[in-house]
C-alpha cells in the first residue's frame, strides 16, 4: 500500500464512501467526504483501517 498523503482519496477497508485525506497526525488520518445529501462530514481513522483508491495517489500530485 502506498503511503497515505494529503489529498489522497481513500476508503475504509470495510467499505463506505470515498473520502479525501484532510490532515495527518502520526498514524491518525483525518478524512472528509460528502453524504448523498451533500453534507460535509469528517472523521479520524487509524491508517491501518484505510486503503488508497487505485489511481488516486497519482491524481493528488
Amino acid at each position: 500500500m502506498p503511503d497515505i498523503k494529503l489529498g489522497y482519496r481513500v476508503r475504509l477497508r470495510s467499505g463506505g464512501p470515498l473520502m479525501t485525506v484532510h490532515s495527518i497526525s502520526g498514524d491518525n488520518i483525518d478524512c472528509q467526504w460528502f453524504t448523498l445529501k451533500g453534507e460535509l462530514r469528517s472523521s479520524t481513522f487509524p491508517s491501518y483501517m484505510l486503503t488508497v483508491i487505485e489511481g488516486a495517489a497519482a491524481d493528488a500530485g
